[in-house]
């Protein structure tokens, strides 16, 4: 229908993709590469792609995220973890060379907060000398939630009255 939203992980159209680096020429320098816009259900995960470091001359670094939820890297081979373990993490910190991180960002699973309408992540990534800042924004679509069904059960003598608790 019209009124639906995206599927999960659509950033909504194709003209919406935002190939973005910082500081963006890659030549030489630390640069982040940030993944398109993206979106998904209240309730569901979402794979990142697109997301990247690029260390001057495939050195090591160290990569910081703080979720507003948590996060399952892809793969943590390679990496020295100083906060968290790579696996539903709100901050993870860890370190290691160009190639290992990558394979950890790429397709790194966000997991929205249960009933969460806010979403998104920051990373810090820094090579030794220069400190790079981002902030990746994750839409989250709200879900209507069934309706919940409680057992109640209520007893009451004959002639006497008893207010429910609810």
């Amino acid at each position: 229908s019209p009124d639906s939203p995206p599927p999960p992980g659509s950033p909504g159209t194709p003209d919406a993709l935002d190939d973005s680096s910082i500081p963006g020429d890659g030549d030489g320098e630390l640069s982040l590469v940030l993944p398109p816009p993206m979106v998904t259900f209240e309730d569901e995960s979402i794979s990142l792609s697109g997301l990247r470091v690029e260390i001057p001359e495939d050195g090591e670094g160290t990569v910081t995220i703080e979720a507003r939820s948590t996060v399952t890297l892809a793969q943590v081979t390679g990496l020295t973890f100083l906060i968290g373990d790579g696996f539903d993490d709100e901050q993870v910190s860890f370190s290691g060379s160009e190639t290992d991180i990558n394979a950890a960002l790429t397709g790194m699973t966000y997991t929205p907060s249960p009933n969460s309408e806010t979403g998104g992540l920051s990373l810090t990534v820094f090579d030794g000398t220069t400190t790079l800042a981002a902030d990746v924004p994750i839409t989250i679509e709200p879900v209507e939630d069934p309706p919940m069904v409680f057992d109640i059960s209520l007893s009451v003598d004959a002639n006497s009255s008893i207010t429910a608790p609810f």
